[in-house]
């Protein structure tokens, strides 16, 4: 009958053991997820913000190269422009 008492004090703890390591793991496994979904979020706006700047760096690039075309066809002879010089 002994036995029976301390088994049952085992099995009982030995519950209360499985209870924690549960409530351990699936509190890991939630922070985990919302890490790793935290971290998706950031390298997708992390790319969002580096397309952008690349986008942002080709349009002032290509304004620049515009200017540059129109500043160099003023200084150019109307007869170059319009094939004169082309005989």
């Amino acid at each position: 009958m002994e036995s029976a008492g301390t088994g049952t004090k085992y099995s009982a703890k030995l519950d209360e053991g499985k209870r924690k390591r549960a409530k351990a793991n699936s509190e890991w496994e939630g922070y985990s997820v919302t890490y790793i979904r935290a971290s998706v979020a950031d390298q997708h706006t992390n790319k969002e913000a580096k397309i952008n700047d690349l986008r942002q760096k080709l349009e002032e690039e290509f304004a620049q190269q515009a200017l540059n075309i129109q500043t160099k066809r003023k200084d150019m002879p109307d007869e170059y422009l319009s094939g004169g010089f082309c005989r």
